[in-house]
């Protein structure tokens, strides 16, 4: 009777994505039948470029017509591209590298990192799955994640697109309720936009504010840069820190900003309102004064403004009680008439009564005068040179219309230039919110001749803290070893208040703290890292296997 051979099969056509299409074969065949006839058999063409596994020994093309497989070995077959190696035509092959090393770590070290978590039984088992075949290892710990740019997906649920990861690169964003971002290892990094941006007139300049967002690691952070330059390339910047509840105080975190309107005495009133719970009001006015004079100078002229606020349930306009003015060529103020008495006279003789007597002309006249305070701006200005400021208004917190009316008569000499916008009305709200465990950091920055627009590609090295242990303590420390980010995750990051950041949260005794201290002397020795940014929306499990593919393990 002829005896029947089963060996199991399994074909990976696609040779970028090894999970995709994959088909696991059972083969039927006669005795001493060859790898290149087990797979004619099975339907696979043998003259495209592939590559072939028998177990854990990668064949070369000559090998495919003298080897015999047995019964109960495995056949791993991957298709690949043109000039990748095959198997053995002398050229590069990095599933084969991939494979010899995976092969000889996981038959080690898969028990104590998966025990390490899921507990001793969880552990040998497997601890025993690694003596499979080596292609169904390399599979196994290489397998390629759904169509996403996440660290992994083993999981198999759906889950959110990584933005450090994307084919559009890194830049700075918000990322309102999504994941906060925690690295691990070595990173350059392009933090989340952690605020509005807005800008202010400082003289004749214009600063931009931004607040970042670097997620929820301990960080070592340098060489920022904006771009491909290095920050300290620009001037006039400086950096705000959080306090201890995470809040940024030295300059807002909540900021508003709406479009104005050209300012003209035609127009009347123009109003624009603020967002809710606004302490502060900001206006941008801006706008170029002078007189071209018949000599071929520029002479000054000026505008007045005035400005008006109420809130938005109530009917009656207040005049602010004071207008604070950032910038060069503002007067908060207005002109006034006013009476003064002026005193003179003179020491004259009287031949008469021969004494000498005081001849009085005294008189009251009128003048005007300057009085600082209230809601009147007088801009003024001699050359072609813009004069921008921002005035604040300091109110209680609330809804605010503003209005902004100019009193001078607009223009109708092309001698006389003095245009006045109102370009930004800006809302300064209370940000009470604490943000403990949160890494965040406010950039003050000139925009003028420096920026175009608001930053967007600031990023900076980041080198993590991780909590492992070392043999006898937990320690914090700078690292970028597999074994000590999954005892980092696995333990879990708490806030000052007890409130888990990130982690599985696990304590002490249900982490087999000696197995994973073994491993993470393996990754010393053979140079094994993991450096990452997690800023997806994955489960503990597909961090915890991403960490340990790193590791082999």
């Amino acid at each position: 009777m002829e005896v029947i051979e089963r060996p199991n099969l399994i074909w990976h056509p696609h040779p970028i994505l090894p999970s995709a299409d994959r088909q696991e074969l059972t083969c039927i065949l006669k005795p001493g039948s060859t790898i290149r006839e087990v797979l004619i058999a099975s339907g696979i063409d043998t003259k495209q470029p592939i590559i072939i596994s028998l177990d854990d020994k990668l064949l070369t093309i000559s090998e495919w017509d003298l080897i015999c497989p047995r019964s109960g070995q495995l056949i791993n077959v991957h298709a690949t591209v043109m000039g990748g190696g095959g198997g053995g035509g002398g050229g590069s092959n990095p599933i084969q590298i991939v494979a010899l090393i995976a092969i000889v770590v996981l038959s080690v070290y898969t028990a104590g990192a998966v025990g390490a978590v899921y507990g001793a039984a969880w552990g040998a088992a497997a601890g025993a799955a690694v003596s499979i075949a080596g292609s169904m290892i390399v599979n196994a710990v290489f397998a390629a994640s759904t169509p996403s740019t996440s660290l992994g997906n083993a999981s198999g649920q759906n889950i959110q697109t990584s933005p450090t990861y994307g084919l559009s690169g890194g830049s700075n964003r918000s990322r309102p309720y999504e994941s906060m971002p925690v690295i691990m290892g070595q990173h350059r990094f392009f933090p989340d936009l952690a605020a509005k941006p807005f800008v202010e007139y400082q003289g004749e300049d214009q600063y931009l504010y931004q607040i970042f967002h670097l997620g929820l690691s301990s960080c070592v952070l340098s060489n920022w840069m904006i771009g491909t330059n290095p920050i300290t390339n620009y001037q006039d910047y400086s950096w705000s820190y959080p306090n201890s509840s995470g809040q940024i105080t030295t300059f807002p975190g909540n900021v508003d900003s709406v479009s104005g309107a050209e300012v003209v005495n035609s127009a009347g009133w123009i109003t624009r309102t603020t967002s809710t719970n606004t302490y502060r009001i900001g206006l941008d006015i801006e706008g170029t004064f002078y007189y071209a004079n018949t000599a071929g100078g520029l002479d000054a002229t000026s505008v007045q403004l005035r400005i008006q606020y109420k809130l938005t349930s109530s009917s009656t306009w207040l005049d602010p009680v004071t207008v604070l003015a950032q910038g060069g060529g503002f007067a908060t103020g207005h002109y006034e008439n006013y009476t003064y008495f002026v005193e003179q006279g003179d020491w004259q003789y009287d031949w008469w009564w021969d004494s000498w007597y005081w001849n009085d002309t005294s008189y009251y006249a009128t003048g005007t005068r300057f009085v600082a305070g209230g809601g009147t701006v007088i801009i003024s200005g001699s050359s072609q040179t813009p004069r921008r400021a921002t005035l604040f208004i300091d109110v209680a917190s609330g809804t605010y219309d503003v209005r902004v009316i100019r009193d001078t008569a607009d223009s109708t000499d092309a001698r006389l230039q003095n245009k006045t916008n109102w370009s930004t009305l800006r809302s300064y709200q209370t940000d009470s919110l604490v943000y403990i465990g949160q890494n965040r950091r406010g950039l003050t920055i000139r925009a003028s001749e420096q920026l175009n627009g608001t930053i967007q590609q600031l990023s900076v090295q980041a080198s993590s803290h991780a909590n492992y242990w070392n043999g006898s303590a937990w320690v914090a420390a700078q690292t970028s070893n597999p074994a000590h980010w999954f005892m980092d995750f696995a333990k879990g990051r708490f806030d000052s208040a007890g409130k888990l950041l990130y982690g599985v949260g696990l304590n002490s005794a249900q982490i087999d703290l000696v197995g994973l201290n073994a491993w993470a002397a393996f990754c010393t020795a053979e140079n094994l890292t993991f450096n990452a940014v997690l800023d997806g929306n994955q489960t503990a499990s597909d961090i915890l296997t991403a960490i340990a593919r790193c590791g082999f393990a």
